[in-house]
């Protein structure tokens, strides 16, 4: 007879007083996970040892995290994962797991691909309120995770139980003191969830609404503000077709609208672009098991995107030193789709000299992409008003574009021993497009150094591929440019260069990194958690266009007449051609040591602390495309987010009388910049100024209380309570009379919010 105690992260401590194991007969034990329930007030669950079957090197977010943290902008999931190590967000919003490019992580949402096919970016975006966990995987990820060579970041969504629940969050609208008193933005959160039939079908329900007003106080009034909105719902539904098949019905649907997209102190009203963009998911899954441990997962996924950017009119674009004029150049709408199916198949476990865990799959994908781009002529001047260079574009046809991927993966975990555990697998993938097979050994190890079980050691490496950049394909499609560049009357033409973009994606070599990494965890007198982690990333054969010598016989017809003259009457005869060739030639390199200290005693009162020293560096630090309109040489250097020193503070902490101070703290190096002339070639090599070092500190108070037989939360806090600009763009022109003058900058803000968590 035995006393049986068992713990996890996260879920709520089952002990078994009395426990006979007779032969050959096994014990089904099931742990609750911790959820944020109103008939719960305080849940103090004792501190866990390390888990020495977990090999992966992962940080995690709960839902009481994700919506207790005081970030910037509390309804974005992407501020809240900002605030893990590893992880930084560029001023466009965009994450960057380990380092890597926003489109080589692999983000799921409840086991489906949710990117965009084409950019990669985490377009479809869901309620922070109907997120139960996220975690991010940096590396040692098992070989059922692919095409993300960058990471995983997997979100996984709530569902209803047998007892009917709702919460609503920000029902009222802030205000903001900027020319006068304004409406700020208005993010109205609303769930609903409980059962179709007990014990047998549940539903959850989560909508969420947003209207912004962004003002820019640098610009006059009446042209100073942009409003936007944005609406999102996500339903499932969940049936158990027998007591062992477990079937889920998902829809998320998402729509923006931002009618000034882009304003600035540096960009006027008139240059502002209509932008438009939706967004649908479907899925259906389904999870059938059997009591010796066989479980099978299988399920299809839609995904549908539709893009559009428009310009306030047709007057030509032109950018000077002190901004930009007329309407933006491009007009673009762009359709997209995934389809996809799992077949996940865990087999029943084995003994041959420990333990074995066999997991086994396949998958598979049809991506499709059409986009219709016009580009109009846009002209670069002088602070004088005379041109330095002009650009125009040839016509282009609707371009569309298909991949087929195919995928197989097995997985084995191995217990070898009470405190270790190895996992090996490997991966293939194939798609149409590139018509290669890519194969990816992954292998890692997890072992406790100490008998006290205190002590554990991980360590792994492994081969990881990214997907094939549809982007980047595209890019070839998209015609011809030329470039004019004046003499310093803005007359006589210079310098003529013609541009073309080529790929040939069967003759490149697929993209990859091989990463390693080691860690070591020490459990801490108190409940406190200390790790450090090192992680070694290189990259290959990475894509991108690359300028190739040709022959003027080679190149296609010059531009119309028509189109040249809509730039400039005057042509001269000398001109040269250059065409852009996609190429394998990218190498990536990142390094980075991460200390993280965290507390676990009191699950409800969390402390992180982290520290990341890191280093991202690549050989082509320039991506060409035919809207870019730097020019220069290819060049290598730190990548746009590169952060060498970062610190993360966060948690929060009871107050008497039922209140609750949560509080982020983040300083961390400024991110690099390129630094171009009038006619936006570069002078320096890329990236080597950086904007000024970043300080942020929130602090923000929340009380919970009973009102009318209802449970409610009432927070009011400030975010960057020192009120350090912390600017996110910059004049980067030399010839600028305001060159390295800070844009975007950060305010003081005072922030509130209501939610109603249900009934007593």
């Amino acid at each position: 007879m035995y006393r049986l105690r068992v713990e996890k992260e996260r879920f709520y401590t089952v002990t078994v007083p009395d426990v006979r194991l007779p032969e050959n007969e096994a014990m089904e034990i099931v742990l609750r996970r911790q959820q944020e329930l109103v008939e719960v007030l305080e849940v103090t669950p004792s501190s866990s040892a390390l888990d020495p079957w977990r090999t992966a090197a992962r940080v995690e977010l709960s839902a009481s995290e994700i919506l207790t943290l005081p970030t910037p902008v509390m309804r974005d999931l992407r501020y809240a994962l900002a605030m893990l190590p590893g992880v930084v967000q560029d001023p466009s919003g965009n994450l960057h797991i380990a380092g890597s490019a926003t489109a080589q992580t692999l983000t799921t949402l409840d086991g489906f691909t949710i990117t965009h096919p084409i950019t990669g970016r985490l377009d479809l975006r869901v309620s922070v309120d109907a997120v139960r966990e996220v975690s991010v995987h940096h590396s040692r990820y098992s070989t059922e995770y692919g095409r993300g060579s960058g990471g995983v970041l997997e979100l996984s969504t709530a569902m209803g139980d047998d007892r009917f629940r709702f919460s609503a969050t920000d029902v009222l609208p802030s205000l903001q003191h900027r020319k006068g008193i304004h409406l700020n933005n208005w993010t109205p959160r609303a769930t609903v969830s409980g059962p179709l039939r007990k014990r047998r079908a549940w539903f959850y329900e989560a909508a969420e609404g947003e209207y912004d007003v962004a003002i820019v106080e640098e610009l006059p009034r009446g042209a100073d503000r942009n409003r936007a909105w944005r609406l999102g719902n996500l339903m499932k539904v969940q049936v158990n077709a027998s007591p062992s098949h477990l079937l889920t019905l998902t829809l998320l649907t998402h729509r923006f609208r931002s009618p000034y997209d882009g304003l600035s102190r540096f960009a006027p009203r008139e240059t502002t672009r209509r932008v438009s963009q939706g967004a649908d998911f479907f899925a259906l899954k389904g999870q059938a098991y059997r009591p010796d441990g066989l479980l099978l997962e299988y399920g299809v996924g839609l995904a549908h995107f539709r893009d559009a950017e428009h310009p306030r009119g047709d007057a030509p674009y032109r950018l000077s030193p002190e901004g930009s004029g007329g309407h933006f150049f491009r007009t673009a709408d762009r359709r997209a789709h995934r389809l996809q199916g799992i077949l996940n198949l865990t087999l029943p476990s084995f003994f041959w000299r420990g333990r074995h865990e066999v997991k086994i799959g396949t998958e598979w994908i049809h991506v499709g992409a059409r986009e219709r781009v016009r580009r109009r002529p846009l002209i670069l001047v002088r602070a004088d008003g005379t041109p330095v260079r002009a650009m125009s574009f040839s016509p282009t046809p609707e371009t569309r574009l298909t991949n087929v991927e195919l995928a197989f993966y097995g997985q084995n975990r191995w217990v070898f021993a009470s405190r270790g555990v190895v996992e090996f697998g490997l991966r293939f993938d194939w798609d149409s497009m590139h018509r290669t097979v890519r194969w990816s050994p992954r292998a890692a190890a997890s072992y406790l150094l100490t008998a006290d079980r205190r002590t554990k050691l991980t360590g792994g490496l492994g081969l990881f591929h990214d997907a094939t950049p549809l982007d980047v394909v595209l890019r070839s499609q998209s015609g011809r440019r030329q470039d004019l560049f004046y003499a310093r009357d803005g007359r006589a033409v210079e310098e003529i260069v013609e541009i073309a973009f080529r790929a040939d994606v069967r003759a490149l070599a697929s993209p990859r990194a091989f990463i390693w990494s080691l860690g070591v965890e020490r459990q801490l007198p108190a409940g406190f958690v200390l790790s450090l982690e090192f992680l070694q990333k290189r990259g290959h054969h990475g894509w991108g266009y690359l300028p190739a010598l040709e022959s003027e016989d080679a190149m296609p017809a010059r531009l119309d007449p028509r189109e040249r003259s809509a730039v400039s009457p005057a042509v001269g005869p000398l001109m040269r051609h250059q065409v852009f060739e996609l190429r394998d030639h990218k190498r990536d390199r990142y390094d980075a040591l991460q200390a993280t200290l965290r507390w676990n005693l009191r699950e409800a009162h969390p402390l992180l602390a982290s520290y990341v020293r890191s280093r991202a560096r690549s050989n082509a630090v320039l991506d060409f495309a035919p809207d870019m309109l730097v020019w220069g040489a290819q060049a290598g250097g730190p990548l746009p987010w590169d952060t060498p020193h970062r610190f993360l503070l966060w948690g929060w902490a009871p107050l008497p009388k039922r209140f609750t101070l949560a509080y982020t703290v983040e300083w961390r190096d400024g991110y690099p910049f390129l630094v171009v002339n009038e006619a936006q070639r570069l002078v320096e090599p890329p990236n080597r100024r950086r904007l000024p070092t970043y300080f942020s500190l929130n602090l923000h108070l929340e009380r919970r209380f009973r009102f009318l037989g209802l449970y409610w939360a009432l927070r009011a806090g400030i975010n960057n309570v020192t009120n350090r600009p912390n600017p996110s763009t910059v004049n980067n022109n030399v010839d600028s009379p305001h060159f390295l003058t800070w844009g975007g900058m950060e305010r003081r803000a005072f922030v509130g919010r209501l939610r109603l968590l249900g009934r007593k």
